[in-house]
């Protein structure tokens, strides 16, 4: 897991992180409440950075993301 967030990128970190999450949201059948400000923790990405790179995922593809 660690691996796959040390990515150069905010997206390929972020993306890997929410694959992971759905991963785990899937196997659970639950729902699960992330704030961008934990994604930010755990990625080690900066809180704007985060913000501004999901802001773009969402517009761009078509995966749900609903931001907090």
């Amino acid at each position: 897991v660690l691996a796959t967030l040390r990515k150069p990128k905010a997206k390929d970190r972020i993306r890997s992180f929410l694959s992971l999450l759905a991963k785990i949201v899937e196997e659970k059948k639950t729902n699960l409440i992330i704030k961008r400000k934990q994604i930010a923790g755990i990625t080690g990405l900066s809180y704007e950075n985060v913000v501004r790179t999901m802001s773009r995922m969402q517009k761009q593809e078509s995966r749900r993301v609903r931001l907090w």
